[in-house]
């Protein structure tokens, strides 16, 4: 399944994409965007892309890096199905400081391999392969960079390119 760029949404969070039903009882199997779910734990809203807000009831593992998420509102598996392709939400202020997800990295600033900064980082979706990063540039360009070590070599409270990345922001 191709997975299209996670429209933005002001103060949330987009944790994944819905990639069918699992089971016959309603239970949406979704890919995850940040390693597993854990700083979800105290979280029981869920927006999804349509701007519908979905109940969480739990979430399980189900299978490498797939989970399947359990909404109060949705009961057959044919409900279930027709999110595929819906990007899930969390809001920001839900999850707590302590809890937060290492990958949070949207609105954090971007160096260049020799320090410069060169912009900050718009959004990151997953691209079937990998996680990416779609970078404004200082001047306006918007960039995609895989969010992978080959190309991220650090990543605290800002993100540093490593040099083969340059190659992606002179296309």
């Amino acid at each position: 399944m191709q997975v299209k760029p996670a429209p933005k949404r002001e103060g949330y969070l987009c944790v994944g994409v819905i990639i069918g039903a699992h089971g016959i009882l309603g239970a949406t199997k979704v890919k995850p965007f940040l390693g597993d779910f854990d700083f979800l734990a105290n979280t029981r809203t869920i927006l999804a892309e349509n701007d519908t807000e979905y109940t969480l009831k739990s979430i399980k593992t189900v299978g490498q890096n797939k989970y399947a998420f359990n909404f109060k509102e949705i009961n057959t598996c044919n409900a279930a199905e027709a999110l595929k392709g819906t990007h899930v939400y969390v809001q920001v202020d839900d999850i707590a400081a302590d809890n937060q997800p290492p990958e949070v990295v949207v609105d954090l600033a971007v160096f260049n391999h020799v320090g410069k900064k060169i912009g900050h980082v718009l959004n990151i979706f997953y691209n079937g392969a990998h996680e990416v990063l779609e970078i404004q540039l200082n001047e306006g360009k918007e960039v995609l960079i895989p969010h992978t070590e080959d190309y991220v070599e650090q990543q605290d409270d800002s993100i540093k390119l490593t040099s083969d990345a340059t190659a992606f922001l002179t296309l």
